[in-house]
């Protein structure tokens, strides 16, 4: 259980609306982690979200700034 507000660290996570990517952003999340997940869709909320496209080689490399994990 989390016993703070403040996120441990913040991951940066691909496929996390996948079957293991969905199970590890809920258990990083419990254990009091900020998760980001990377998408390939429009960006829906961006404090949660940014857009990566894989096939173009294109990430907002700021928003990987100061993560703990990615």
């Amino acid at each position: 259980m989390p016993n703070s507000s403040t996120p441990s660290s913040t991951v940066v996570i691909t496929g996390a609306s996948g079957l293991i990517g969905s199970v590890l952003t809920n258990a990083l999340e419990q254990q009091n982690h900020r998760v980001i997940r990377a998408v390939r869709r429009e960006v829906i909320d961006p404090e949660r979200e940014l857009r990566w496209d894989p096939e173009e080689n294109n990430i907002d490399e700021a928003k990987l700034d100061r993560k703990s994990v990615v």
